[in-house]
């Protein structure tokens, strides 16, 4: 009959939609697991860290929780400061096995520069260089995608940035960009104090 097959048909989409809403809710379930053991991670891997080796610590473990090989962060470098800065220098920047030697570079041509005049997240799920295809960076270390955040004080100054990329294509850009922003909330409180203990250091 027409009105049986009608609500057999309802039935049918009902079920449908539950089943749906059961398989989202198990993918958010382990999004939450895979957030929780990434923040586990990187805590106990900076915790323990006197001051003067955070950033280096930061950046170490958080290339480890979002399984890429290179994380790095920065501060702006220019003479003086620019509304729009133009160059920065990196803090910290671990190669996969290895912290590389700190250096300054130009933003222009980069995907970093992006991050710091948007002052936005910026995410590269593939083919980075062919996107910016003068960054021969990108090229030294084969990588494929890119994520980052800018660092932002409370007077909405931007300080630097803090970024991870692959050799891979990387996607589930909310989650990567929550990781990230844990680190680099706006405002980020503190930044002086950081700066400051890493000149000790050195």
């Amino acid at each position: 009959m027409p009105v049986q097959s009608e609500t057999q048909d309802e039935l049918l989409q009902e079920l449908h939609q539950l089943r749906e809403r059961v398989a989202d809710s198990e993918k958010l379930a382990t999004q939450l697991q895979n957030s929780e053991a990434v923040l586990r991670t990187i805590v106990a891997g900076t915790a323990s860290t006197v001051s003067g080796h955070f950033l280096q610590s930061l950046v170490r473990n958080l290339a480890a929780a979002l399984e890429v090989p290179y994380a790095f962060i920065t501060e702006c470098a220019d003479p003086v400061r620019l509304k729009v800065p133009k160059r920065v220098r990196t803090l910290a920047f671990w190669l996969g096995t290895e912290f590389g030697e700190n250096f300054e570079y130009a933003l222009t041509g980069t995907p970093c520069e992006n991050v710091i005049e948007g002052q936005s997240c910026c995410f590269h799920p593939d083919h980075i260089q062919a996107l910016f295809p003068t960054d021969q960076d990108l090229v030294k270390l084969s990588a494929r995608s890119y994520i980052a955040v800018p660092l932002v004080d409370s007077a909405e100054n931007v300080l630097g940035h803090l970024a991870v990329l692959d050799v891979k294509p990387m996607d589930n850009q909310e989650h990567c960009e929550a990781i990230l922003r844990i680190f680099a909330p706006e405002p980020l409180p503190n930044w002086s104090e950081i700066k400051s203990s890493r000149k000790k250091k050195n």
